[in-house]
């Protein structure tokens, strides 16, 4: 299986009740719960356009907003990583969680492994667990993705 691929392969479109083909896209993620004995998560419905933006890593120049509340009762969590023209991760990384990424804005380079691939809007990439990991926005306006990350679960081993 390719690392990454096309998003509309991955993707089923629906339709708003405008009828509009393009007004809205569903994306679904499913995968058993595996969080600390005695928490549980809640629901949480948002607009993410009202959540603002922070500074990832003490960078000024890539940043992150939270899908879901930082707390231990998830086991998962979803971001939103934005990258001015020229920014990047400050280090190359690796680590036991997989990410699924889809890029909706923009143009950069990615590392998985010891490959750099160009990605633009609309690609979806999936990163296994211990790749080694970067990102890189390239062009002139932000380059933004959707990531999906586990966090707060032990490994199987």
């Amino acid at each position: 299986m390719p690392l990454w691929q096309d998003v509309n392969r991955n993707l089923r479109d629906c339709t708003r009740l405008s009828g509009r083909e393009d007004a809205l896209r569903r994306r679904r993620r499913r995968r058993k719960r595996v969080g600390p004995q005695g928490l549980e998560p809640w629901t949480v419905f948002g607009n993410i356009n009202e959540i603002a933006f922070r500074d990832y890593d003490e960078m000024a120049n890539v940043h992150v907003k939270d899908f879901l509340p930082v707390n231990e009762a998830f086991d998962m969590n979803m971001h939103i990583l934005s990258f001015d023209p020229g920014a990047s991760h400050n280090i190359c990384e690796t680590h036991v969680q997989e990410h699924g990424a889809y890029i909706y804005e923009g143009e950069g380079t990615y590392l998985l492994d010891d490959t750099w691939y160009l990605t633009k809007k609309e690609d979806f990439l999936w990163m296994g667990a211990f790749s080694v990991q970067a990102a890189y926005g390239i062009g002139r306006g932000p380059f933004s993705y959707i990531y999906s990350k586990d966090c707060n679960r032990d490994v199987e081993i």
